[in-house]
C-alpha cells in the first residue's frame, strides 16, 4: 500500500506455497532503513517519513525458529499518481479530441490534468493544464495540420507533482474524411 509519505506492507501466512506462514518476526528494509516487528500468521506495518513521489526499494523476509526466508524485493513509490486510464484520440479536420478515464491515485488527491503534444518528429510542447481540474475527462486541441501524425500525452497532477504519463498518436483528417 502506498500513502502520501509512507509505504504499507501486508504480510499473510497463507500466501506461502506450503501455507506455513511465519510465527516469529519479519524484517523489512526501505533503502537503508530497516525495521523488525513481531508477527503472527499475518502482519501489517508502515514505514513513514518517505519522500512523496520518490521510488524506494522494499525488501521483506520472514524469520521463525526454522530460520529466515529468502528476501522478497519490490519497488514502491509513496503518493504515486498513476496514468489516466484508456487515453484515446478522435481526429477531425485540423483538431484532435483527447478522452480518458480517471487516473488512480495511491494516496494523494488529484487536482488537475495536464496535456502536451508534438508532431511525431518534433519537440514536445510545454505541459498545460486542462480546463475542468480533476473532473476533466477530455481536451480538444485545435489548429493542427491535417494528415500530420501527432503524439499527445496526458497526466494527472497535484501541487506535490505529476503522475505517470499516458500517450497516444493520431493524425487529424480533412473534413471530407472526418468520421461521423
Amino acid at each position: 500500500r502506498r500513502g502520501k509519505s509512507a509505504v504499507g506492507l501486508d504480510l499473510c501466512g497463507d500466501s506461502y506455497a506450503d501455507g506455513a506462514g511465519f510465527d516469529g518476526s519479519a524484517a523489512a528494509a526501505v533503502e537503508s532503513s530497516a525495521q523488525e516487528f513481531a508477527a503472527g500468521a499475518s502482519a501489517s506495518f508502515s514505514v513513514g517519513g518517505l519522500q512523496h513521489g520518490q521510488p524506494y526499494v522494499v525488501a521483506v523476509r520472514a524469520v521463525n525458529e526454522g530460520g529466515a526466508s529468502d528476501v522478497a524485493w519490490d519497488l514502491a513509490t509513496p503518493g504515486r499518481i498513476l496514468a489516466p486510464e484508456g487515453l484515446q484520440a478522435v481526429a477531425g479536420d485540423g483538431w484532435v479530441a483527447l478522452e480518458w478515464s480517471a487516473a488512480a491515485s495511491a494516496g494523494p488527491v488529484l487536482t488537475r490534468y495536464e496535456w502536451r503534444g508534438r508532431p511525431v518528429w518534433g519537440a514536445w510542447s510545454e505541459w498545460a493544464s486542462v480546463a475542468g481540474g480533476a473532473a476533466a475527462r477530455s481536451h480538444r486541441v485545435e489548429g493542427l495540420a491535417n494528415g500530420v501524425p501527432y503524439a499527445f500525452a496526458v497526466r494527472a497532477a497535484n501541487p506535490a507533482g505529476a503522475g505517470v504519463v499516458a500517450q497516444v498518436t493520431v493524425a487529424p483528417v480533412p473534413a471530407e474524411n472526418t468520421p461521423l
